[in-house]
Parts: C-alpha cells; sequence; structure tokens
C-alpha cells in the first residue's frame, strides 16, 4: 500500500508544473508578477546578491537604469566576481549615454565567465562603438563558437567586417544571421534590415528589395526599413512604389534629413521639379539646424561624466 502510494505521490509531482522562476517572469515582462514573488526575499534579505540582482533586472526592465545601477554597486561591493552584475552594470552604464564607462564592466563580465556568449557579445557591441572593428570581430567570432545558433551574433560579425572592408565574408555573415532568424521564427527586423542595406548600398537592388520587404514585414514602425525600401525600389524604377515607401519612412522619421533627399530624388525621376524643390529645401533646412547643433555643441563647455565608483 505504502509503495503504491509513493507511485502515486510521484506520478502527481511530475505531473505538477514546475513553479516559474522570478528570471522567468522578468524574461517574460511579467515585472508585476516579478515584483510580488520578490517581495518576501527583499524583506528576509535585502543585500542578498540574488535580491539585488533580481531587483536590478527589474528596473532595468523598467527603463530605470540609474536605479538598477545603484543596486548592482551595491551586489559588486558585496561580491565583485558576480559575472552578471558587471554585465547588467554595462548594459545600464550604456542605457545611460556613459558608454565610455561600459567597458570595464562588459570586459570583466567576460573575464569571469569565458563561455557566457553573451557577454561576448555585448563586448563586441561596445567594440563596435568604440571603432574597433578588427577587435569586434575577433569577440563576436569567440561569441559564435559558443553559441552558433545566435542571429545577433553573425549579424555584428558581418557588420564588423563590412567596416573592415572585407565584403564577402560580410555577406556571408549577414546572410547566415537572416536565415537563422528565419529558421528560428524570431521576430527580430535587424537581420534582414542589416541584409537589406548592405545589398541595396552596393547597387545589388534586386536582391535587397525582398529582403527590405521581409525586415518591414516585421517592424513596420522602422523608418529606416522604409527608406532602405523606398531607394531599393527607386533605383530599380518602382518609382509609385518607392514614393509610397518615402512617405511612410517620413511619417515614422520626421527629423531624418536622408528620407528628404531619396524624396527629392524620387520626384526628379518622375519630372515632378517643384516637388524635388521642396524636398531640397526641406533637406537645406535641416542639414544647416544640424551643422548649427554641431557647432553649438563644440562652443559648450566639456562636461566630464561621472567616474566608475
Amino acid at each position: 500500500m505504502r509503495k503504491a502510494l509513493a507511485i502515486i505521490a510521484l506520478i502527481a509531482a511530475a505531473q505538477t508544473p514546475a513553479p516559474i522562476t522570478i528570471e522567468r517572469l522578468i524574461d517574460t515582462g511579467s515585472l508585476g508578477a516579478a515584483r510580488e514573488r520578490l517581495a518576501p526575499l527583499r524583506v528576509s534579505d535585502p543585500e542578498s546578491p540574488r535580491v539585488l540582482l533580481l531587483d536590478a533586472m527589474i528596473l532595468y526592465r523598467e527603463n530605470k537604469p540609474a536605479e538598477a545601477l545603484a543596486q548592482l554597486q551595491r551586489l559588486l561591493r558585496v561580491l565583485p566576481q558576480h559575472a552578471n552584475g558587471h554585465k547588467l552594470a554595462a548594459l545600464c552604464l550604456v542605457a545611460l549615454r556613459r558608454a565610455d564607462e561600459a567597458g570595464p564592466y562588459i570586459a570583466e563580465a567576460v573575464r569571469l565567465a569565458p563561455d557566457d556568449f553573451m557577454a561576448r557579445y555585448y563586448l563586441g557591441l561596445h567594440q563596435i562603438d568604440r571603432r574597433q572593428p578588427e577587435q569586434a570581430a575577433a569577440t563576436f567570432a569567440e561569441a559564435i563558437t559558443r553559441n552558433p545558433d545566435y542571429p545577433d551574433s553573425h549579424t555584428m560579425f558581418g557588420f564588423a567586417m563590412e567596416q573592415l572592408g572585407r565584403d564577402e565574408e560580410a555577406l556571408s555573415a549577414y546572410r547566415k544571421g537572416a536565415e537563422l532568424n528565419q529558421r528560428l521564427r524570431l521576430q527580430r527586423a535587424s537581420p534582414n534590415l542589416y541584409l537589406g542595406r548592405f545589398l541595396q548600398t552596393r547597387q545589388r537592388d534586386e536582391e535587397a528589395l525582398p529582403v527590405l520587404a521581409a525586415a518591414v514585414g516585421v517592424n513596420g514602425q522602422s523608418g529606416e526599413s522604409w527608406l532602405l525600401l523606398g531607394k531599393a525600389r527607386a533605383a530599380l524604377g518602382s518609382h509609385e512604389a518607392a514614393l509610397a515607401a518615402l512617405t511612410r519612412a517620413l511619417e515614422l522619421s520626421p527629423r531624418d534629413k536622408r528620407v528628404r533627399y531619396a524624396l527629392m530624388q524620387t520626384y526628379q525621376r518622375m519630372g515632378r521639379a517643384e516637388d524635388a524643390r521642396r524636398e531640397r529645401s526641406a533637406y537645406d533646412r535641416m542639414a544647416s539646424q544640424e551643422l548649427t547643433r554641431w557647432e553649438e555643441s563644440l562652443q559648450a563647455p566639456s562636461v566630464g561624466l561621472p567616474l566608475r565608483q
């Protein structure tokens, strides 16, 4: 009898789904539920590394990077060898426009967790931002060896190769990222956008067209995707379709002077001189405003960034 009851208990336990972790709730965006689950832990052990990290993760997802960073600095004072703490601190600093300070944190995360492919991916992004494409290419290659099925690593490896002038390797990496993105059914536009931009800027508009259409299909709110799609259509002589795409790009990105320039070119090809002059005037006005802002920024007194604490 006892054996039978034990078997029943084991079967019941196997059929009972495991409770969702706080980390999983955060990953899925259930931040309110995550806070509820975290509340008793914050009362019982508010300074524990796990509580500090989870609190920082929630704050970061709530677009509160300064508050998240404060929690992470407390965590790293208690446990300076916490790789995820360093990794998230780097992301917070980037969100706070303090990217220069992010480098030591993400480099330390890689040192502490050399097999963490996401830490390497973030380090590669930092190196791209610092205009270090050769170092970035090596870092993204290392990330790919640790997880070959992450599309963005291939895409950004392609971008680094493009920056180095190695177009064939760049194109191969871009295609791999787009292929993985489609195979894994990820609703991300960036792999197609990078591939489409690469093809379009090299006058391979016929190849670029379906790729950019796919990018727009995934994210119809991307002004960049509509701009590149419009330029590819215009290059292929589909002026009305190009005009529709560029008009949508202008709605989404009204302050992007590139859209105005592309509209001007399209109107010129269509023989609509007055519309072309209007867009040229708008482009010149926006370019002049950008130059003025740039000059003012050069004349303004510099403000030093806070030092890493």
